[in-house]
C-alpha cells in the first residue's frame, strides 16, 4: 500500500488484488496481519482516517465479521455489490452492465480465481479484472510487445471509466455511512479516495 502521490502500475495492481481481497468476503486473520502493516496504516492516514492497531487484533475478528455480514450479506437490507443494480435504469441483477462484463472477461481470455461464482459485475470481480489487466500491461511492457501494451491499456481504461468509476464510489459511501466498526469505515473511505484520485491517473494513462 502506497501514498495517493504518483502510483507506479506495480502499485495500482497491488492496490486493486488488496480491495478484490476486502470486498470479496469476511475478514480473515490474514486481512488483519496485512493491515497492520505500517505500509497500509500510513496509506490510510494519508486518507485522514486512523486505524488503531488494537481494532486489528485477532480478538477483534468476529466483531469485523459481524460487520462484514451486516454490510453486505444481511439479514436486514445490505449494500449491493454488483454494478446493474447501480447503473441500470431499472435496477437488476445481470443487467447490460453484467452482459459487457462477461463479455470483456471472454475477449480478453482472462481466468478468474477458481472460487469465484458470483456474477461478472461483482465488484471483486470488477478489481480483480483491473489487477489482472495491469498485470499483463506490465508483462507486455517488459518484453516489449507495443500490440499487447497498448491493448492492454485501452482495456484498462475502458474498465475504468465505463465501469468501476461509475459506480464504486456510491458504494464506499453507503459502507462509510453504514459500517458499525472503525476499520469498515476507514476502508471505505480509503477506497473512495483512491478511485477518485484514479480519475487523474487515467487521464494521462498511457
Amino acid at each position: 500500500m502506497i501514498q495517493m502521490t504518483d502510483i507506479s502500475i506495480q502499485e495500482q495492481a497491488g492496490i486493486y488484488a488488496f480491495l478484490k481481497m476486502v470486498f470479496a468476503t469476511e475478514p480473515s486473520s490474514a486481512l488483519l496481519a496485512y493491515l497492520q502493516t505500517p505500509a497500509v496504516l500510513e496509506s490510510f492516514k494519508v486518507a485522514g482516517v486512523c486505524i488503531e492497531k488494537k481494532e486489528l487484533d485477532v480478538s477483534e475478528l468476529s466483531k469485523l465479521q459481524a460487520d462484514y455480514t451486516q454490510l453486505f450479506i444481511g439479514p436486514k437490507k445490505h449494500i449491493a455489490l454488483n454494478e446493474a443494480i447501480y447503473i441500470e435504469q431499472t435496477p437488476q441483477f445481470w443487467g447490460e452492465a453484467t452482459v459487457q462484463l462477461n463479455k470483456l472477461i471472454k475477449y480478453l481470455g482472462l481466468e478468474l480465481d477458481e472460487h469465484w461464482t458470483r456474477m461478472p459485475d461483482h465488484i471483486a470481480i470488477e478489481f480483480e479484472l483491473m489487477q489482472k489487466l495491469l498485470e499483463a500491461k506490465i508483462k507486455a511492457v517488459d518484453s516489449n510487445d507495443q500490440s499487447s501494451v497498448e491493448q492492454c491499456t485501452k482495456a484498462i481504461n475502458n474498465l475504468f471509466k465505463d465501469h468501476i468509476i461509475k459506480w464504486v464510489p456510491q458504494v464506499c459511501t453507503q459502507v462509510i455511512d453504514r459500517a458499525q466498526t472503525n476499520t469498515y469505515k476507514a476502508i471505505g473511505t480509503w477506497t473512495k479516495m483512491f478511485i477518485e484520485f484514479s480519475q487523474e491517473i487515467h487521464k494521462n494513462f498511457t
